[in-house]
């Protein structure tokens, strides 16, 4: 009975924590108000930071979304700092500033092992045909080289998932400015070439397809509500094609301390995922700037990367041709670029 009704009270938490995740710092915003715009909005501008060790999915360390304190502490010092890799062949652990935040997130003041809550497994669901589908598009990226838009988005500089919806975070890759007027809020990730951009107030535009979808966003009181829909047709791929048509992100960003913001999402899209899924984090001001995004030379030197990885190959073949021959390989002409 003891098993059981531990078992029980261990069910009832997780639950408890998931069903608080769209009311954040109740308590603490009856204490505390956050700072106004001049139209009298809640000031949500400014660089804040989602650094964390918490992983987006749970991963094999821990069972539970609540993790108990003592267990978060000795993770915190033995993991805080570190790049976990289980491949690095090039150092980067040692010579990348990685960005892990002061350990496991913190939510209402609970250790947390994933961002999503909702399943409770910390997973994302998606079907068995995208999973299907996802594992062969991981298994061809191996192989795509003979064309620069074969290659992924963020290999081309054009869209990091950090960037969101839903927003993430990455090794060094977690700051995100917010800039607000009265009727827009731009959202500027350090992983992302573009800022997007959300109508405050407005409508969806049918047939719109930007980059990380079309963004409207309104207010519940503290609270600014964000749904976008319709992301770019390159960056919403499924099974079927184009999954685009259904996706969904809703976001809720809440002011709930000077120095603290909380965001929470629910993500829907019956086209991938068996169900909609929840996730929240703690989102911090962040202590330092945020740095340029150089990141263009996949997007304009890819072609000429790959052309050198050609003539690379030609010259091995004409090598290996030669040395069977016995002869010196003969000059060419470099293949023409892919």
């Amino acid at each position: 009975m003891g098993s059981r009704a531990a078992l029980k009270t261990t069910a009832s938490a997780t639950l408890a924590l998931a069903l608080a995740a769209f009311c954040p710092g109740a308590a603490a915003a009856a204490e505390w108000r956050a700072p106004r715009t001049p139209d009298g909005r809640p000031d949500l501008g400014g660089a804040w930071a989602n650094a964390t060790l918490t992983p987006f999915e749970r991963q094999k360390d821990f069972k539970d979304l609540a993790v108990p304190e003592a267990e978060a502490l000795a993770y915190d010092r033995k993991w805080v700092g570190i790049v976990r890799q289980e491949k690095d062949p090039v150092g980067q652990a040692d010579t990348e500033w990685p960005e892990t935040g002061d350990g496991l997130t913190r939510v209402r003041d609970v250790a947390r092992s994933s961002w999503i809550v909702q399943p409770a497994d910390g997973k994302i669901p998606w079907t068995a045909k995208a999973r299907a589908w996802n594992k062969v598009q991981g298994e061809a990226m191996e192989t795509r080289f003979d064309h620069p838009e074969e290659r992924p988005l963020a290999e081309r500089c054009l869209w990091s998932r950090q960037a969101g919806p839903p927003l993430r975070s990455g090794p060094d890759l977690s700051v995100h400015l917010f800039v607000q007027t009265a009727d827009h809020l731009a959202i500027v990730t350090e992983a992302n070439p573009m800022p997007r951009i959300v109508r405050l107030g407005g409508t969806h535009q049918p047939g719109v397809r930007p980059w990380m979808g079309d963004s409207i966003g309104r207010w519940d009181g503290e609270t600014l509500v964000v749904e976008t829909v319709g992301p770019h047709p390159l960056q919403s791929r499924g099974p079927d094609g184009d999954a685009g048509a259904t996706h969904k992100v809703t976001e809720r960003f809440t002011r709930t301390g000077p120095d603290e913001l909380h965001y929470a999402f629910t993500v829907e899209n019956p086209a991938l995922y068996a169900q909609r899924w929840q996730g929240e984090t703690v989102m911090k001001r962040s202590k330092g700037p945020l740095y340029e995004y150089a990141c263009h030379e996949g997007n304009y030197g890819l072609e000429n990367i790959l052309r050198g990885g050609r003539v690379a190959e030609a010259e091995a073949k004409a090598q290996a041709q030669a040395d069977a021959g016995g002869k010196a390989p003969a000059g060419g002409a470099a293949p023409a670029a892919p």
